[in-house]
């Protein structure tokens, strides 16, 4: 019969959990970003003003509504703060 023993040790350094996940965050807004909003907008009109490794702002250019518009996208942001009567609540 043949048999395998546990294996024992202990971690003595950190493990990079933290930087891999702020990775995908930061992906996930390019990809909005790029694939989304420009497509929508057209990249002439659209520019990426500040970023973070969880929100970003974006100014948009030349749209007469753009909450319409991002009426389409509404799955992908969070407005629960917004007014319970606004079209994007």
């Amino acid at each position: 019969m043949i048999g395998l023993r546990p294996i024992t040790g202990s971690i003595t350094k950190p493990l990079v959990v933290g930087a891999s996940n702020a990775e995908i965050g930061r992906r996930n807004l390019f990809r909005l970003y790029y694939t989304h909003m420009a497509g929508l907008f057209g990249e002439a009109n659209i520019d990426l003003l500040n970023s973070d490794t969880d929100n970003c702002i974006m100014g948009i250019k030349n749209h007469e509504d753009v909450y319409k518009v991002l009426y389409r996208l509404r799955s992908m942001f969070d407005t629960s703060k917004y007014p319970a009567d606004h079209l994007l609540y």
